[in-house]
Parts: structure tokens; sequence; C-alpha cells
């Protein structure tokens, strides 16, 4: 499980499922998530130096491959999900949908607790 210790993890694993991308795209697509999530899972943004480490992480764990590519103004990084990512990520897909449906789950039994105060009770 120290594969998945650092929180944003889960999160690079599931941006980098869209296929190889830059460094500054993946730190958009993690944040982009979590803002139209609403904040549930995380507090604050995701910064460029946490995300520098947490890839740094995910490569030396064997879950991202990093590469430069040269682009007009010089060079630039972009990450990919190695084999062993992509496996760690099938197997992650079907616990987070699962979470999904349980908070929905206690959410809707949370609502049907709550007194109906527009019933004029």
């Amino acid at each position: 499980m120290q594969l998945l210790s650092g929180q944003w993890v889960a999160a690079v694993l599931a941006a980098l499922a869209l296929g190889p991308l830059h460094f500054s795209e993946v730190l958009h697509e993690v944040n982009a998530v979590e803002e139209e999530l609403g904040w549930r899972t995380h507090t604050r943004p995701l910064s460029g130096k946490v995300l520098a480490r947490t890839l740094d992480r995910m490569e030396r764990d064997g879950l991202v491959n990093r590469y430069e590519t040269r682009v007009a103004s010089g060079r630039s990084v972009c990450y990919e999900l190695t084999h062993t990512g992509q496996s760690l990520l099938a197997v992650l897909r079907p616990v987070a949908q699962w979470v999904q449906t349980y908070q929905a789950e206690q959410r809707a039994a949370d609502d049907r607790s709550r007194p109906n105060l527009g019933n004029g009770a």
C-alpha cells in the first residue's frame, strides 16, 4: 500500500489515464476534476511543487514514465502511465465506483433522516 500513500497519487493516476500529459496538463487536469467535485477529496488545489514530488515518487515506484520532448520553445517533460500504473488504475476504478455509490447512498439516507421543514409541521 506504500504506492498509494500520497494524497494525490490516485488523482494523478486518473489524470494520466487520458494518455501522456505534460506536467502543466497533469496539474490542470487534477485541479479541474477536484474543482468539479467541489473539493470533497482535497481542501486546496494541487501545487506544482507537490505535483513534482508526487510524480518523482510515482516514477521511482514504477507507476509513471517521465520523458522529455522537443517543443518550439525548447524541451518539455511528459508523463505517462507504465504497465504497472495502468494495472493499478484498473484495480482502483471499481473501488472508486463503490465509494461514489456508497457516498450517494449515505447522502440519500441523511436526507431521509432530516425533518422536512418545508411541510408546515
